[in-house]
């Protein structure tokens, strides 16, 4: 199971803002996916889609696992929207 965390910025590198002005920092969603090239297949199609409505902005895709031993979310996985890159931490 991984969390997908979504960041998208505008032509200037700035966090987009919300209507009411606040800073919308990422939008995470549940991924059940537990194979390498399946998940990069859904992190590049988030990106697509998000690009086709906010074709400007940069947007970024972290995909993090729960580490029970610490307790703590660890990024494993990146996509790099503008640079079309895919990483594995």
């Amino acid at each position: 199971m991984y969390i997908i965390e979504i960041e998208v910025r505008d032509t200037n590198g700035k966090i987009i803002c919300d209507e009411r002005g606040f800073n919308f920092t990422s939008l995470q969603i549940d991924s059940s996916v537990t194979n390498e090239s399946l998940l990069e297949r859904q992190m590049v199609q988030i990106c697509e889609t998000l690009k086709v409505w906010m074709p400007q902005n940069k947007i970024s895709i972290q995909a993090s696992v729960f580490n029970s031993i610490s307790g703590t979310w660890m990024c494993m996985y990146s996509y790099y929207g503008s640079e079309k890159r895919f990483i594995k931490h």
